[in-house]
Order: structure tokens, then C-alpha cells, then sequence
């Protein structure tokens, strides 16, 4: 699932795949649910969440609003993260 997620944010992010565009992507809990945030360029730009209901994924949300992206926190960046 982790897999598919990463694919599916970078074929949808602004840039896709460009050359100098810097993607970074993280697992963290948002709103208490484990989530996938993606980061352009040192900016929030995505966070992806999946709801699972007995071992089946329900739904998908992707969230790319700025207002909600504000109040999420990315973790600290290493240099293994990509």
C-alpha cells in the first residue's frame, strides 16, 4: 500500500518527476490516523490518509489545501529521506 501511495503522490505532484524538483515523503499520524506526507521543495505540500475498515481500505483523502496543510507538523529531515 505504501508503495502505491508514493507512486500514485508523485505522478499527481506539481513537477511529477522533474529534474531539480525536490520530493520528500514521510510517514507520520495525522489527526490520530497514520498518514503519508509529501513535501515540495522544503514545503508541505500533500498529506494522504487511508481508512481501513476490517482489513479492507474504504477510502483514500488526499489533502492539498494550505489553510489544513498548516496546522500539520513535519518531522525533522535526514539526509535518508527521499
Amino acid at each position: 500500500m505504501g508503495r502505491y501511495l508514493i507512486g500514485l503522490a508523485k505522478r499527481f505532484q506539481p513537477g511529477g518527476v522533474d529534474e531539480g524538483v525536490e520530493q520528500r515523503f514521510a510517514a507520520i499520524r495525522v489527526n490520530g490516523q497514520p498518514a503519508l506526507v509529501i513535501s515540495v521543495d522544503g514545503e508541505l505540500d500533500t498529506v494522504i490518509t487511508v481508512t481501513w475498515v476490517d482489513d479492507v481500505v474504504t477510502s483514500i483523502q488526499m489533502v492539498r489545501n494550505r489553510d489544513k496543510l498548516a496546522a500539520v507538523v513535519l518531522p525533522a529531515q535526514s539526509a535518508d529521506q527521499s
